[in-house]
């Protein structure tokens, strides 16, 4: 069985997933949608897509009734209506992170999915990669201990073309710097740390639930009145800690360090899974026999598997339902000032 997938939106995310099903032999990508009949001409001929699935509108995609799964790939702002259509279809869903622009909408899908027999997931792709699974499942295993503190970042420069880099920044009118369309640091890449917080502090807290407490939250505003810069220390029931910082102004990496009682893991590139493993207590663990070269791909195994196998919930490290909107509210707390 192939899962057929059609894909919602055609920036660099929908390209990245075209690029990344390509190796992935139990997934055919069918379908794509998008407002732009330029652009949706030339990805359909790129990714060889019959013309009677290309979409000019988002919600005939959801309503083909050949296409199994649909990844939406949209700004922020759509995520939501986009969930309720699909699951008003029927259809299994991947979102791009952030899954809602809030814990309210969250919530709501989280309601509707109760009834519902298909299977919907934020896309962390960096928890479906085998790196980050070794890594946790050492970390559950006490490879380093009780976790005590964590610090994790993620910041990229995201460059206007223009002399005056900063002034430029402060005015960009794209996505990421446009609150209506859901923009800011916090959303876009802060989820990041969030989410590995949250699950590194499971770990501390040995499954009891958390009670995450944001301090010290500074945030730098740009001209559109999102953040662009955000740093904050969560503290998760007294007794674990995690250090985190997101921007969109310095080149910060995606290092993370993950400190216990009995040692210590360092994963570079945490998001992107570019090394081929991490290191404990200064020594290189290194992953052998990677079967894909991104986590994205390793994402469209994992999810048309759970399809194939008619599972309703992501599996493990993959974020359930309700660790999607835990961390939603997480995201709530740290952009309330």
């Amino acid at each position: 069985m192939k899962v057929r997938w059609g894909i919602i939106g055609l920036g660099q995310m929908g390209q990245c997933f075209a690029k990344a099903n390509e190796p992935v032999a139990h997934s055919e990508l069918l379908a794509a949608a998008s407002l732009n009949k330029s652009k949706l001409r030339n990805f359909g001929n790129e990714h060889g897509i019959k013309p009677k699935y290309l979409f000019g509108s988002y919600s005939d995609l959801i309503n083909c009734e050949e296409v199994d799964a649909v990844y939406i790939a949209l700004t922020n702002n759509l995520h939501f209506d986009m969930i309720v259509q699909g699951i008003d279809c029927q259809k299994n869903i991947l979102v791009e992170k952030p899954a809602t622009l809030n814990a309210k909408e969250m919530l709501s899908v989280h309601h509707r999915m109760n009834h519902a027999s298909t299977i919907l997931s934020e896309a962390f792709a960096y928890l479906h990669h085998p790196v980050a699974k070794k890594y946790l499942e050492m970390i559950k295993d006490g490879a380093i201990g009780r976790p005590l503190r964590m610090k994790t970042v993620f910041g990229s420069i995201i460059s206007s073309g223009r002399t005056n880099f900063l002034r430029s920044l402060l005015q960009k009118q794209g996505r990421h710097f446009n609150r209506k369309l859901g923009g800011g640091c916090i959303l876009d890449l802060g989820c990041y740390l969030t989410s590995l917080s949250r699950i590194i502090a499971k770990v501390a807290c040995e499954g009891h639930e958390l009670d995450a407490a944001f301090l010290n939250k500074q945030q730098f505003f740009g001209s559109k009145k999102v953040e662009i810069d955000a740093t904050a220390e969560i503290s998760l029931n007294g007794g674990f800690t995690s250090s985190i910082r997101a921007s969109f102004t310095d080149e910060l990496g995606q290092n993370t360090t993950i400190s216990g009682t009995d040692g210590e893991i360092i994963i570079e590139n945490t998001w992107n899974c570019d090394h081929e493993g991490f290191f404990l207590n200064g020594n290189f663990q290194r992953i052998e026999s990677l079967h894909y070269d991104n986590p994205y791909s390793y994402q469209i195994h994992n999810f048309s598997n759970w399809i194939i196998e008619k599972k309703t919930m992501p599996q493990y490290p993959s974020h359930t339902l309700e660790d999607t909107l835990l961390n939603m509210r997480m995201l709530d707390d740290w952009k309330d000032l």
